[in-house]
Formats: structure tokens, C-alpha cells, sequence
């Protein structure tokens, strides 16, 4: 017997699955913060986009439109937002991106866009910087309490708290005598100056900021006290006596005398002279050294004078000194 084996073979159509839906994100705007000293690789968010589609047609890929200013890069498959270089506040304070999320349908993929905002949070990673290493000021030792000497200055690139500064006069020996505004940076005469006493003063001034691991840099100030003419001559004696011989002749030295005055330059110099107009008859004083020659014939009577020392400052001051002339017809001139 023979046997026939019959196969029936359907055809039936085969359909391809359509690509219907594209990726959706979550929000349309995303915001991350970070901070500045983040390192290499750290997540600071994620974006997150569904597909309603299957297979190919729903699985997502995720790309940045551009290049995240070098900064930051996104993970292709799961949407997190990675660092990929160092972070600098003072250099860029904030990043916008531009995140793409592709399907993989095959002919006609589906796309869609999210803008991920990151905001670079500051740390104090920056010190203070004054304008100057060395600031020099002069003063006038008049100069009333309360007088504004100069003014020091420091900035900090760091924002907030961190980049606010306070300032203070680290060596307490002169701080006496002048003080600095915290805020500000002023420096103001507290005390009375006197150049006889100190003539000058030399300050360091810190500037430290706010930030909770404060920073800190310091600055020299040298403080000039310049001299006024506050000090009158004195002489080195109130009252001289010089013996002399009725018989001296003209240009006899008979003695000298000598003031100082604790001022300096012009205000410091001596002028001598003599007071008295009938003395100047016989006598002259050496208006640089106060030493007094017989200018004429002397008398047997006894002479009396004064003598000034004059400063040469603006107003001038002066002292005087009495001078008492013995003329002895005892003394031989040799």
C-alpha cells in the first residue's frame, strides 16, 4: 500500500511593529547644584525620559546637544549627570545643558530635548589679596585724635560669607596709637603723636574672611610721623657768666653759648642774636655757633644781656638766656 503524506503550508502576512512613540522627559527644566571642589566622576543629578513604545522602538539613549562647557558629560543609558573636569565658582558660576533622549526605533527615530540647569556652589578655596604687600602713609604729629591716616584694601574672589573680610592690627605694641575699621580697612590716629617720642610706626594689618575654615593674608603699614614746629630752643643754661679784661681788644672771644631744639630740620636749626641794644654796642654772638666777641673799647662796669636761640620753623619759637659780662682790670691779656 502506498501512503500519501499531504502538507499544508498558510502564508500569512508578516507585519513590522511601528515606531509610534517618542521619548517624553519627565520635566522640561532640570536644576542640580554642586560644589565647586567636587571631584572627577561625581553624579550631581539625573534626567529621566519613558517611551511607550517596546523593544528597539522604546529603549532610550541619552546625549548632550553640546559639549556641557567641557564640564559635564551624561551617562547614555541611565541619564545621570557626571563631572568630568575640575569646577571653579570664580570661574563659571552656573552651566545650562542641552540633554537629548533618542529611541532606537530603526527608520524613523524618535527624539526629544530637556535643558538641565547646574548651579556651582563656592567653598573657600580662595584667600584674601591686598592691593599692596607695603603701604606707607605720613602724618603730622598735630594731627588731632580721630584723623584718618590711609586706607588698606583686600578683595577675596570667593562669594558670600566667604569672600567677606574683617580687619585687624596683628602686633599689639603700636596699637595705641592707631586703629583699623574691621569693615572698612581705615586706619585712624587714637592717641596723641609726638615725632620727639616715636617717629614712626610700623603696622601689620590681617585681612581674614568669613568663611568657616577662615583665610587669611596680612599687609606691612609704615606710618610716617612727620614733625611740626612744636618745640621751642632751650639753652643749656639759664644764666652764663664770662670773665673778661678791661683790656681785651676788638675780636676777643670771650665765650659761647648753646641752645638745642628736639625738632627737626628747618624747625630744629638755631638762630642767636642779642636782645639787648646797648650790648651790641661792645658785643656780637655768632648767629650759627652763639659764640660772643668784643666788637669795641670796653668799659670798667660790668655788662649785662640777653641772648635769643630762634628756631627757623613756621611760626618760629624762641627762648632767651641771660648773659652776665665781668670786666676785671686784674687780668692780664697774654
Amino acid at each position: 500500500m502506498n501512503t500519501v503524506c499531504l502538507f499544508i503550508i498558510l502564508l500569512g502576512s508578516v507585519s513590522t511593529i511601528e515606531n509610534q512613540s517618542g521619548p517624553v522627559f519627565q520635566r522640561a527644566i532640570y536644576v542640580f547644584s554642586v560644589v565647586e571642589a567636587a571631584a572627577l566622576g561625581t553624579v550631581i543629578g539625573e534626567v529621566k525620559a519613558t517611551d511607550r513604545d517596546s523593544s528597539l522602538n522604546g529603549r532610550i539613549r541619552y546625549s548632550l546637544l553640546d559639549n556641557g562647557s567641557g564640564l559635564f558629560s551624561v551617562d547614555s543609558r541611565t541619564g545621570l549627570i557626571i563631572t568630568k573636569a575640575v569646577l571653579d565658582y570664580e570661574t563659571q558660576v552656573s552651566v545650562t545643558l542641552t540633554v537629548k533622549a533618542s529611541d532606537g526605533g530603526t527608520g524613523n527615530t524618535s527624539e526629544s530635548t530637556a535643558k538641565v540647569f547646574i548651579n556651582i556652589l563656592d567653598i573657600n578655596d580662595e584667600g584674601p589679596i591686598f592691593s599692596q604687600a607695603n603701604y606707607t602713609f605720613a602724618v603730622q604729629e598735630n594731627l588731632p585724635i580721630g584723623s584718618i591716616i590711609g586706607l588698606v584694601k583686600a578683595t577675596d574672589r570667593d562669594s558670600g560669607t566667604n569672600g567677606m573680610l574683617r580687619y585687624a592690627i596683628l602686633n599689639s605694641g603700636p596699637s595705641h596709637l592707631f586703629s583699623v575699621d574691621s569693615i572698612t580697612g581705615q586706619i585712624t590716629s587714637i592717641a596723641a603723636l609726638d615725632r620727639e617720642v616715636q617717629d614712626s610706626v610700623t603696622l601689620t594689618v590681617s585681612a581674614a574672611d568669613l568663611g568657616p575654615v577662615s583665610r587669611s593674608a596680612s599687609a606691612v603699614v609704615n606710618i610716617n610721623i612727620v614733625d611740626v614746629n612744636d618745640n621751642a630752643p632751650i639753652f643749656s643754661a639759664a644764666n652764663y657768666m664770662f670773665v673778661l679784661s678791661d683790656r681785651a681788644p676788638i675780636g676777643t672771644r670771650i665765650g659761647q653759648v648753646f641752645a638745642t631744639d628736639f625738632d627737626m630740620g628747618a624747625n630744629g636749626m638755631i638762630t642767636y642774636s642779642l636782645k639787648d641794644d646797648g650790648a651790641s654796642l661792645q658785643f656780637a654772638i655768632d648767629d650759627h655757633t652763639g659764640q660772643i666777641t668784643v666788637v669795641s673799647a670796653l668799659t670798667s662796669r660790668d655788662v649785662n644781656f640777653t641772648v635769643c636761640a630762634t628756631d627757623n620753623g613756621l611760626p618760629a619759637f624762641s627762648s632767651d638766656a641771660q648773659v652776665l659780662v665781668q670786666i676785671s682790670a686784674d687780668i692780664v691779656v697774654g
